[in-house]
C-alpha cells in the first residue's frame, strides 16, 4: 500500500486573524488550531508537508530593524534575513505546535523545520516591479506618508488596506540547508562554500524577500506565480 502524502500551505496572513491579534502569542493560538486539524490527518494515515507563508511576519521584522537603525543605530538587518528570521519564527511555531498535538494525541512521530534557500535570476524584471506585499495593512493615508518619508513602495491589497511590496522573482530551485552534511565546508578564507565547486559561493540579495541567492542567467523552472502562496 503507498503512503498517503499531503501537502498542506498555510498563509502568513492565516496566522494573524486582524490587526488586534498580531502579537507574537497569538499567532501561537492561530497556529496551534491549525495543527489540530493537521494532526487528525496525521492520525488518519496521512504523511504531511507544511509549506507556509510570510508576508506580514517579514514585514515586521524588517520594520522593526529599520526602527532600531534609526533610535538606536543598531546595524540594519537586511531583508533576506528577516525572511530567514521569518522561516525560523513560523517553523519554530508550527513544529512546537504540531508536536504538542501530537502528544496530546498520541501519536508517536516527529515534526521538523527545514530552512531553505531559493536561488532567483538577478536580472528578473520582478527586481523593477515590486509586487509581494508584506507587513500589516495601512490606510492610505499612512502608505502615502511611508511611501515619501521612507521610499517604500505600496499598494492597495485586495480590498483589504494597503502595504508595503517589495520584489518577487520567480525562483529557479531552492536549496535545503541541511542536507548532505559532508558537503558543507570552509575554505582558508573562512567562507563557507556548499558542493565540490569552491567558486559557487552563495550571496544573498537585500531587496529580496522570499529567497536567499541569486545566479546570472538562470531560468525560473518552478511553475508558480509571482504573487502565489503569500
Amino acid at each position: 500500500m503507498s503512503k498517503k502524502v499531503a501537502v498542506i500551505a498555510i498563509g502568513g496572513n492565516s496566522l494573524i486573524k486582524d490587526k488586534a491579534h498580531q502579537s507574537v502569542q497569538e499567532q501561537y493560538f492561530a497556529a496551534d488550531e491549525t495543527a489540530k486539524h493537521i494532526v487528525e490527518m496525521i492520525k488518519e494515515g496521512w504523511d504531511v508537508v507544511i509549506g507556509h507563508g510570510n508576508g506580514p511576519q517579514v514585514g515586521f521584522l524588517l520594520q522593526k530593524a529599520e526602527i532600531a537603525e534609526k533610535v538606536a543605530n543598531l546595524a540594519m538587518a537586511p531583508l533576506e534575513v528577516c525572511g530567514a528570521q521569518s522561516q525560523g519564527q513560523i517553523g519554530y511555531q508550527l513544529v512546537q505546535c504540531l508536536q504538542n498535538e501530537m502528544k496530546k494525541a498520541g501519536v508517536n512521530k516527529a515534526a521538523a523545520c527545514v530552512i531553505e534557500q531559493t536561488v532567483v535570476n538577478k536580472n528578473d524584471p520582478a527586481f523593477q516591479n515590486p509586487s509581494k506585499p508584506i507587513g500589516g495593512f495601512m490606510t492610505e493615508e499612512e502608505a502615502r506618508i511611508k511611501e515619501r518619508e521612507l521610499g517604500w513602495n505600496v499598494v492597495e491589497d485586495a480590498g483589504r488596506g494597503w502595504r508595503r511590496v517589495v520584489p518577487s522573482p520567480l525562483p529557479c530551485r531552492y536549496h535545503c540547508c541541511f542536507h548532505r552534511r559532508r558537503r558543507y565546508s570552509r575554505d582558508r578564507t573562512g567562507r563557507w562554500y556548499i558542493g565540490r565547486d569552491r567558486g559557487s559561493y552563495r550571496q544573498g540579495l537585500r531587496q529580496f524577500a522570499s529567497g536567499t541567492e541569486a545566479e546570472r542567467g538562470c531560468t525560473g523552472d518552478l511553475n508558480r506565480s509571482r504573487k502565489g502562496g503569500y
